[in-house]
């Protein structure tokens, strides 16, 4: 990596200079292959005198393996192909793991198919359902695939109050991940995202969102509005908003886009001047007044969608570690493989 490429973070009086753009083509990072086991859980029910069916086709819900397919091909082009994704196993799932708070006792395909049919799903929703992550992990081997390097992940598309986090860690390093860590015996970490096949793939997308939120803030050890520190970090930088700094914004985070005033602000009309369109030449980034451009919802279709991939594909994915703060350029890394790109930076 060349000086010119290395973010020179020099703090000044407001505003703040983060870099300075040196023309440089910014090179892509090689590819981050991450192997993953995917699990359906959308087993036939077969009714009387009908032929069988599955969950998404009894309730008009989504087909999980065209979510399956969205997901992948929008991850892999949003990430500017720094990431692929290798689907080396399918677990077509009849049994459920899932069981009342009160229970020990896992659901039978019958009994959901029952509770989904209810007006409301009032008991499903008042009986606190939980997902027996260790048990799933345990009986399918995902531990010992993981440790062995034969998986990174694995994407479970379940049905709604199933019991599932959006995402959720296991193992002796496991941190929070949108939901609280699970210790156990596992070498390397596992990441279990729970996906809803009833919702749309902008939902599923939304979720790794806030993986890369919790990672990103495990990555700076912080995560603070700009205007509460003194040394913002780059992640404080890369997610700040309008509504905290006016005229210094950024890129935002996975629920307020950078002129967004509410959770889920994705349709906002308002024209505000953010320096997101800077982190498209990282690590070269200015802060600069007349680097600042308008944005508002129509640079993202003004949908949550379109929001995702206007986000995601800002995260930084240039080769390298910064020289400043010893990070990663690619920000990727971190988020589907965390342990290794810890390690890359140590062997630095």
């Amino acid at each position: 990596m060349t000086s010119s490429n290395v973010l020179l973070f020099r703090l000044c009086l407001l505003p703040l200079f983060f870099g300075c753009n040196s023309g440089n083509k910014v090179e892509p990072e090689p590819v981050i292959h991450v192997n993953v086991a995917v699990v359906y859980h959308n087993p036939e029910i077969h009714l009387a005198g009908e032929a069988p069916k599955r969950f998404h086709e009894l309730f008009g819900w989504n087909d999980p393996e065209e979510l399956n397919r969205i997901y992948k091909d929008s991850m892999e082009s949003f990430s500017h192909g720094t990431v692929k994704y290798h689907v080396v196993k399918v677990i077509d799932e009849q049994r459920l793991w899932t069981r009342f708070a009160d229970s020990t006792e896992y659901l039978s395909v019958e009994r959901v198919h029952s509770l989904l049919n209810e007006p409301g799903w009032n008991e499903l929703k008042g009986k606190n359902p939980k997902f027996a992550y260790e048990e799933f992990v345990e009986h399918h081997g995902f531990r010992e695939l993981r440790d062995k390097g034969e998986i990174h992940e694995v994407w479970v598309w379940s049905w709604p109050y199933g019991g599932m986090y959006e995402s959720q860690q296991l193992g002796k390093d496991a941190f929070w991940c949108n939901s609280p860590p699970i210790k156990t015996d596992g070498e390397k970490i596992l990441t279990v995202m729970g996906f809803n096949f009833e919702r749309t793939a902008d939902l599923a997308l939304h979720s790794f969102g806030h993986r890369a939120e919790s990672v990103m803030s495990q990555v700076y050890g912080r995560w603070k509005p700009v205007k509460e520190v003194k040394d913002p970090n780059l992640w404080e930088v890369f997610t700040s908003l309008d509504k905290d700094s006016p005229l210094q914004s950024h890129v935002g985070n996975c629920h307020f886009p950078p002129n967004g005033v509410s959770d889920y602000d994705y349709s906002n009309t308002r024209v505000v001047q953010s320096y997101a369109y800077e982190w498209d030449s990282f690590p070269d980034i200015r802060q600069e007044k007349q680097a600042a451009r308008e944005v508002s919802c129509e640079d993202w279709e003004c949908s949550q969608m379109g929001f995702m991939s206007w986000w995601m594909s800002k995260f930084p994915h240039s080769p390298g570690v910064n020289a400043q703060d010893g990070r990663l350029n690619n920000w990727w890394h971190y988020m589907v493989n965390y342990e290794a790109a810890v390690e890359a930076v140590r062997k630095q």
